[in-house]
């Protein structure tokens, strides 16, 4: 297990190439970014309070490139571009990724943006990033689109590099409101998230499973806070396993 860091996440406050596919997910994504007051909340503006942990095991296997893989208003570019690592960064709402642009330039910095729908080939040859962050994203599909996905991530990463990601879960007493449409996958009827799907991983063991060829660092169970997180999740800490 690795240690975590406990850097206050104020330290990194605050946090191109334009490419159009997506369908029906990249709709809701743009009705959701296209309201002002859900993407300027303080839960877009905050990094992961666990972004100094990335960082740090970045840093320990002299990490060059780093993807955001879904990377909305961009948060965690910006803190990674601080790290002076080559940051690109994918989503698929148009809306998100001109903020995310408009943000780097505020701070004259640079990052290589593109719009694309993740759960589709990934626009990035095989081995070309050490590290991979996903914060609250690749849980938004069917499992069958998850898991394929993942093997993408595998691709695109080089053996030994570092993966962080934060998936729900699935906890007693707590309910989310959906429609099930296949096992642990619900769609939202209402709400900003209205018709995304979400993937609640109903435990570790399901998770592990998921990212068979990663060797797991660290899990923990995030989530609960007012700020960042109300609905219970996991945040997980990989190493793609290879030869580096």
């Amino acid at each position: 297990m690795i240690k975590l860091d406990n850097n206050s996440p104020k330290k990194y406050n605050n946090c191109g190439t334009l490419k159009r596919k997506g369908g029906r997910n990249m709709d809701a994504w743009e009705k959701f970014y296209g309201k002002e007051e859900e993407f300027r909340k303080e839960i877009f503006r905050i990094p992961h309070r666990d972004i100094p942990t990335f960082v740090r095991l970045l840093h320990g296997i002299k990490a060059k490139k780093v993807l955001d893989l879904g990377c909305g208003t961009g948060r965690h570019v910006i803190v990674l571009v601080r790290e002076r690592f080559q940051v690109y960064g994918i989503d698929v709402s148009r809306t998100a990724i001109k903020e995310t642009k408009e943000q780097l330039e505020k701070e004259g910095l640079r990052a290589e943006l593109k719009i694309g729908n993740i759960y589709k080939k990934l626009p990035y040859e095989d081995n070309f990033f050490d590290g991979v962050i996903s914060i609250k994203v690749l849980h938004h599909a069917r499992v069958f689109k998850i898991k394929r996905l993942i093997k993408e991530i595998e691709r695109v990463m080089r053996p030994g590099g570092i993966l962080m990601v934060e998936v729900p879960r699935q906890e007693k007493g707590y309910v989310r409101e959906g429609k099930e449409i296949e096992p642990g996958t619900i769609v939202k009827s209402t709400g900003s998230e209205k018709g995304i799907p979400h993937h609640i991983f109903a435990g570790e063991k399901e998770l592990k499973e998921f990212f068979s060829n990663f060797e797991i660092l660290n899990i923990r169970k995030t989530g609960r806070d007012k700020i960042q997180t109300p609905s219970p999740h996991y945040t997980m800490f990989a190493k793609l396993k290879g030869s580096n």
